[in-house]
């Protein structure tokens, strides 16, 4: 993966060149679970910053703006929606666009804009559990639909500088997720992981696949 982390931190750091000196340069970057986006976007901003030889590159993650369980326990179709947890109807959109959107505007440098990031031990979001600085001239905004065609998602992708996409095939994917969900503990089984896998996590990657808008760069997904 050094190859292609150190090409995108390249890339990243020259778009910044065109970027006015007071904005940040804000990189969508999403893909189907199981594609590697966590993986590659932490490498990203580490080379970033290595090259840079300060810190002006950081990650703000999709995932937490997963509703809190007690919002989940309000939803009409709350079986479903636990069930589904982790499909898009499962986060708050609108509250990840108003981030986006203070993102967007001109750095001030007595502001520190915070994020969401979740936590998987308590299984919800961990509020202003990131925090994006006046130095932070580089955000990776990442994410399963941050391309979304979908209403706020949509809207997500026009306001970012570049959109990034990354590719992995069904079967490596697969292997991967449900790899993660008996590592993680989310399941207790081979039969019980695969069973969440193909009933939840592939169903999302075919949503994406069918409802994204077209990347700036395709990046092929490489294991570790």
């Amino acid at each position: 993966m050094d190859q292609t982390e150190n090409n995108l931190a390249l890339r990243a750091l020259k778009l910044l060149e065109q970027i006015p000196s007071d904005q940040r340069l804000l990189i969508g970057l999403a893909g189907s679970p199981g594609s590697g986006k966590s993986t590659i976007s932490k490498h990203v901003v580490q080379k970033i910053n290595e090259l840079y030889g300060s810190e002006i590159a950081i990650v703000v993650t999709q995932d937490g703006f997963h509703y809190y369980r007690s919002e989940l326990e309000k939803f009409p179709n709350r079986e479903e929606a636990f069930k589904r947890r982790g499909a898009p109807f499962t986060f708050n959109s609108k509250k990840f666009l108003k981030l986006v959107k203070l993102l967007r505007e001109p750095i001030n440098e007595n502001v520190v804009i915070t994020a969401p990031d979740f936590d998987h031990k308590l299984k919800d979001p961990k509020p202003r559990a990131i925090k994006v600085e006046p130095n932070h001239m580089i955000v990776i905004i990442e994410g399963n639909y941050v391309l979304l065609k979908d209403e706020n998602w949509k809207e997500i992708g026009s306001l970012v500088d570049e959109r990034w996409k990354i590719n992995v095939d069904s079967t490596t994917a697969r292997s991967r997720i449900v790899k993660r969900h008996l590592e993680s503990g989310i399941s207790n089984s081979m039969e019980e992981a695969i069973k969440r896998c193909d009933g939840n996590d592939m169903i999302n990657a075919e949503y994406i696949r069918m409802n994204s808008c077209v990347p700036d760069l395709v990046i092929q997904s490489i294991d570790e």
